[in-house]
């Protein structure tokens, strides 16, 4: 979902083009020795932008994870790089 549409530049090194977040709930039942419910809740904030006016566009930011079952709280980066084009 996006959040806002800045088209920020500095000069010819970055250009933004979007932020835009999504939240998350992840839910699984484990059959091993005993059934087990694990689930997980997160939130992922990402930014299309560009390059060095590099052609193809790339897709970055960062996700949290809160697993409740065990109050652990977790962060990942997020990368992607598009050749389909978004400009």
């Amino acid at each position: 979902m996006p959040l806002f549409y800045p088209e920020w530049q500095l000069g010819h090194l970055l250009y933004f083009k979007r932020f835009k977040t999504s939240v998350f709930y992840d839910f699984a039942k484990g059959d091993n020795q005993l059934p087990q419910l694990i689930s997980s809740i997160g939130l992922d904030l990402t930014s299309d932008f560009s390059l060095l006016n590099f052609i193809a566009p790339l897709d970055a930011g960062l996700r949290s994870i809160y697993i409740p079952d065990t109050g652990e709280m977790k962060f990942e980066i997020l990368f992607s790089l598009n050749f389909g084009g978004m400009y």
